[in-house]
């Protein structure tokens, strides 16, 4: 979502509406499973990670409306969510030689968060010129994969992303 925000509205009062919109989407959705692809119907692992995502989100685009050089941090940490974030799932499902780390975390979904985020942040960084050498995209993405691995209950949906754009900022200015 991201690419089309960033090309169609680049840093302008127009950016935050759509994300902004999804937090009450994502909201009516968790409170009365409107959109039952999107949610878990385990009650045990319901959460409201999607609306936390969506909040992440609309933080990232108001912050980069209002400096915008915090523009390409919230790319950045948009892919970061959604590549390491989705994929961390599936890699976690690998049972050879894969083991629980915290809660339902597990080490290959961990490894995935670590590996995609220091990918997309390399793509990112060669393709904005940003500063950013192995050794800062590195420690990023251990932050990212921190962050994964100690958000509960969908609450990783607000501290990735929020965590990868601050970084990115700090280290880029």
């Amino acid at each position: 979502a991201w690419i089309p925000m960033y090309l169609c509205f680049g840093s302008t009062w127009h950016l935050p509406v759509p994300t902004a919109v999804f937090i009450v989407l994502n909201y009516i959705s968790y409170r009365r499973n409107l959109f039952s692809a999107m949610e878990r119907t385990d009650e045990e692992k319901k959460s409201p990670g999607t609306v936390y995502y969506a909040l992440s989100m609309t933080l990232m685009a108001v912050c980069s409306v209002l400096c915008s050089s915090c523009l390409i941090p919230y790319g950045i940490a948009s892919f970061c969510m959604a590549l390491g974030d989705g994929f961390a799932p599936i890699f976690g499902r690998i049972e050879k030689g894969n083991r629980r780390l915290i809660g339902a975390r597990t080490l290959y979904g961990s490894l995935s968060v670590l590996v995609i985020c220091f990918l997309v942040i390399c793509v990112m960084a060669r393709i904005f010129s940003l500063p950013l050498g192995l050794r800062k995209t590195f420690i990023i993405s251990v932050a990212a994969t921190i962050l994964e691995l100690v958000g509960v209950r969908g609450f990783d949906n607000l501290t990735l992303p929020l965590g990868v754009f601050v970084m990115t900022y700090l280290f880029t200015r």
